[in-house]
């Protein structure tokens, strides 16, 4: 009997041990846990790869499941707050959106101030803010609060500067910079003093290879692979309006590797702008004709319009169909003017004369007139003369 409570005793111990250990170890596992969720940080994990993915490709539906998605499972990632930021601007963009773009201003003030409060080791830590600024220069440029847009600038540039002595092998940091130097670049010589006169510097040429630098480390570097389309994009985009002695053939072959263009709108974009400047009618309508097939409802609504234009220009008047699907579908006011001066193009082509008084009636800007571009000006100037064009000469 006294052995029993001898073992009795002993296991009571023992259990007691157990116990305490087991209660130590949850308790240590539990620390774990909470001090993992509440150490903020920047992880490109899948929600977020495939969240940026479809910001990128317009789908502002799934980019929003994404991201709630990744708040759930790792409220502690600082990335979900990037490409909200990154969302709001295409966002504003795409639709004309002047709510969505009053947004920017206060929500990336907002996101700003939560990112600066992390003191965390990433490189990503400057990077974000200083996007975050140059989505702000470029919201209050369009509110033409063109002061607060380039201290914005200025703010980004120095916290890419400091972050590229940093990190000299990170390179994200490129793209911001690319813009930055290539846009300096574009300033006039006798105005180069204002914009060194608050730090700032670059050329065009030295954008253009930092984006091409840029370009080549997301084939090299598959962590920076969800940065190519865009890359692409801009890189086209700048070579096009601002390259003095741009390689044709190199940015043709740009495309090559893309997978699924029909499914990325930015890059039909870029491409249709492409074969445009190349005087390659032909391949824009096969471009953006075939991605129609493919997907019904597209979200650059702006790739209808260029359609209708190609189309045309070859005296395709099936074009109108495109011109109309533009006003239909787009809530905006760019091109709208160009888009009804077309129609009744086409309709006079066909001999009806009675269109150029419809397009008359229909040509009142909702803008100002210096807020429009080029093409809505002229269909305006050309609705107010009240004179048929010489389209047969």
């Amino acid at each position: 009997m006294a052995n029993n409570d001898h073992n009795s005793v002993e296991f009571m111990i023992f259990a007691t041990m157990l116990f305490n250990i087991k209660n130590r170890l949850f308790f240590m596992i539990l620390m774990l846990m909470c001090s993992s969720h509440l150490k903020a940080d920047y992880v490109w994990t899948q929600n977020c790869l495939k969240g940026y993915e479809a910001v990128i490709a317009l789908d502002f539906e799934a980019a929003d499941n994404y991201i709630l998605k990744e708040k759930r499972e790792h409220p502690e990632n600082l990335l979900c707050l990037y490409i909200e930021s990154q969302m709001d601007l295409i966002k504003s963009f795409v639709d004309e959106d002047e709510v969505a773009l009053d947004g920017i201003k206060l929500r990336n003030e907002q996101r700003i101030e939560i990112l600066k409060k992390h003191k965390g080791k990433s490189p990503y830590q400057r990077l974000c803010i200083a996007e975050m600024y140059i989505q702000l220069a470029i919201a209050r440029a369009r509110k033409e609060e063109f002061f607060g847009a380039a201290y914005d600038i200025r703010k980004a540039f120095k916290l890419l500067e400091d972050n590229q002595k940093t990190y000299p092998n990170f390179s994200p940091n490129l793209r911001g910079l690319g813009i930055i130097h290539a846009a300096i670049g574009t300033i006039p010589k006798n105005y180069q003093w204002v914009v060194n006169l608050i730090g700032l510097n670059g050329t065009v040429q030295q954008g253009l290879s930092e984006l091409k630098k840029l370009l080549a480390s997301t084939y090299k570097q598959e962590e920076y692979a969800y940065m190519r389309d865009e890359t692409i994009m801009v890189l086209t985009f700048l070579e096009l309006n601002l390259g003095k002695d741009k390689d044709n053939e190199l940015i043709r072959k740009r495309f090559y590797p893309v997978k699924d263009i029909e499914h990325k709108p930015l890059l039909l974009f870029s491409k249709s702008i492409f074969h445009f400047a190349s005087a390659e009618n032909d391949s824009v309508i096969k471009l953006l004709s075939e991605s129609r097939k493919v997907v019904k409802k597209q979200p650059l609504h702006y790739l209808h319009f260029m359609e209708g234009n190609a189309r045309l220009y070859n005296m395709d008047f099936s074009a109108e169909a495109l011109f109309n699907t533009y006003l239909q579908s787009y809530k905006g006011s760019t091109y709208v003017m160009s888009a009804r001066q077309k129609i009744a193009w086409i309709h006079l082509l066909q001999g009806d004369e009675n269109w150029i008084q419809k397009l008359i009636a229909r040509c009142t800007p909702h803008r100002k007139t210096e807020e429009l571009t080029d093409e809505d000006k002229a269909a305006i100037k050309e609705a107010t003369t009240k004179e048929s064009p010489h389209l047969y000469s």
